[in-house]
């Protein structure tokens, strides 16, 4: 039989372009959806938190190190702790015209959670002259510092325990739990051990190949994106309040360490404040340091020649 042919017509060019828009539109719908699958993988690994705490800590004027290596001597293996954040000073005493290079670095573990709350449980207690003496790691020569009622070398040690940030704390957290995930509240613990074992390698390394005009101080942090709980047991029951800065006691004793830390957890909003009260307690050591009246013998017995300046300055 005949076949009926199709009328003579010119080509289209609307249908290959129809075609191309729906094909280019489908494209950009699973694009758009594979990039957020990413964008999703990438805010749970944590690391943009890591970036970000990084720049705050850039805009108060410490350096940011990302992902920095340590031992772990109970284990006997390398580590990394999240960030590390540098700050220094050079001191020049306006009397003797010595100086001293003061550094504080802090050490910080970065965790984040959604759904999952982190409460801590605070008794009403401020931090101890002895407590605070034997959290801090502090790198420097014994004859820096003057106990009461002998003088040993440039600082006071009850005017470094008064001017220390944890000083007039209402509070201090002592035990810590997951409501919502693991019983035994792994990720706390160890997000507060590797900030403190981290500080703790850093400060031994220091005081390893510091020179005896230097003073290096470490604080251990934990920077938490999520909720963040202080409970408290009170006649009428347990009390519940959200906050944004807590001060955690961790006492930790093996066969490599022997210390009771002091951390602080705190949320990313919160933690220029922290680390705003960390510079204060460090420039008024370098003030101290700076107005002391007499050099400390390590100092004096190398001889050093008056330099020009006085004052401190921040780097």
């Amino acid at each position: 039989g005949l076949v009926s042919q199709p009328p003579n017509r010119e080509p289209s060019l609307e249908q290959p372009a129809r075609l191309r828009a729906h094909t280019i539109r489908r494209c950009k719908v699973d694009n758009s959806e594979y990039i957020e699958k990413i964008r999703k993988a990438l805010v749970k690994s944590g690391f943009p938190l890591q970036l970000k705490v990084g720049r705050l800590l850039d805009q108060v004027g410490f350096t940011p190190l990302y992902s920095q290596y340590y031992v772990d001597l109970d284990q006997d293996k390398g580590r990394e702790i999240d960030i590390i954040g540098v700050r220094r000073w050079l001191v020049i005493n306006g009397k003797t015209y010595y100086s001293i290079n003061l550094s504080a670095t802090l050490t910080i573990e970065c965790k984040g959670s959604v759904g999952r709350p982190w409460v801590f449980y605070a008794v009403a207690t401020e931090p101890s002259v002895r407590l605070l003496r034997n959290s801090m790691m502090i790198g420097a020569e014994p004859d820096v510092f003057r106990r009461k009622g002998r003088y040993l070398g440039l600082v006071p040690m009850d005017r470094l325990h008064e001017s220390h940030h944890h000083r007039g704390m209402a509070q201090i957290a002592v035990a810590y739990q997951e409501p919502f995930g693991n019983r035994e509240s792994d990720s706390i613990y160890q997000a507060l051990l590797q900030a403190s074992k981290a500080s703790e390698f850093r400060n031994s390394l220091l005081l390893d190949t510091m020179s005896n005009q230097s003073i290096a101080m470490h604080f251990p942090i934990v920077v938490f994106s999520g909720d963040l709980f202080l409970a408290r047991v009170e006649e009428e029951g347990v009390i519940v309040e959200p906050t944004k800065h807590l001060v955690c006691q961790l006492a930790y004793r093996s066969r490599h360490y022997d210390r009771t830390y002091l951390v602080d957890v705190v949320t990313p909003d919160q933690l220029q404040v922290l680390v705003k009260k960390i510079q204060d307690f460090v420039d008024m050591l370098a003030d101290l340091i700076a107005k002391a009246q007499h050099a400390p013998k390590t100092v004096q017995s190398f001889g050093l020649k008056p330099r020009k300046g006085v004052g401190r300055k921040g780097r």
